[in-house]
């Protein structure tokens, strides 16, 4: 609320006060730039907390529809609908998961494209600045830090999205190793579909057809900035 509400106003405002009382000038583009700069990493910020929450919400649900199988299997008599209930949690719990990824797609895909762009362009210039003064070393340093903290956090977002498919992978193996010995022919064909189905379509957060929120997707996005990085390295070295 703070970042969408409050500070884009605050930031508006008293850059028209600075601009109508004093005019342009170093100091007042100077304010105009940190208070534009501070609500873009507030904004940020908060879309990074929202995919953790949801992503550890998602993980928690998984904890506990495996906490509550393994309790049915152990103290009481597992039936056909009782399997047939433990599929359909699951597949109200993906398509949760389907609705995560389509809310948090839009932000995430202009994150994807904000690393592509302003990642290869900050790794650049700070591979091209001349460290002749102060100046042009804290600037290549600063070009440097952003691209890191860009790919940092889609690294860290990938590795908490990975732990839902950990807690659902965990899930099979205790419906995979649970006594069948039992269990009538109708009850094992229904639990080798429940196995089956959470097998075929895992738990992922999907960015629409774009993108899935993976460690294959930092990998990919790391590679495309470093293939762009080569292409803008030769062409300066052609220039």
């Amino acid at each position: 609320m703070c970042a969408y509400c409050i500070v884009p106003p605050v930031t508006a405002s008293s850059m028209v006060l600075l601009f109508l009382e004093h005019g342009s000038g170093f100091w007042v583009e100077l304010i105009m730039f940190v208070g534009m700069l501070v609500h873009y990493q507030l904004a940020e910020a908060l879309e990074d907390i929202k995919t953790f929450l949801i992503c550890m919400d998602i993980k928690k649900a998984i904890h506990h529809i495996r906490m509550g199988i393994n309790f049915q299997i152990r103290w009481e008599k597992i039936t056909e609908n009782t399997v047939m209930s433990w599929r359909q949690l699951i597949c109200q719990l993906q398509k949760q998961t389907q609705l995560a990824g389509e809310y948090l797609k839009p932000m995430q895909l202009a994150f994807l494209l904000n690393i592509i762009l302003n990642g290869t362009a900050c790794i650049y210039l700070s591979l091209n600045i001349h460290w002749d003064t102060r100046m042009s070393i804290a600037i290549s340093a600063l070009n440097a830090g952003l691209s890191i903290v860009l790919l940092t956090r889609l690294f860290v977002k990938a590795i908490i999205a990975e732990q839902i498919l950990k807690e659902e992978i965990h899930l099979v193996e205790d419906l995979v190793s649970m006594d069948t010995s039992n269990l009538s022919e109708n009850i094992l064909k229904q639990l080798e579909m429940t196995i089956d189905w959470i097998i075929q379509r895992p738990s992922r957060i999907n960015f629409g057809n774009y993108a899935v929120l993976r460690k294959q997707l930092f990998l990919g996005i790391f590679s495309q900035v470093i293939t762009y990085l080569i292409v803008l390295m030769q062409f300066y070295q052609t220039r």
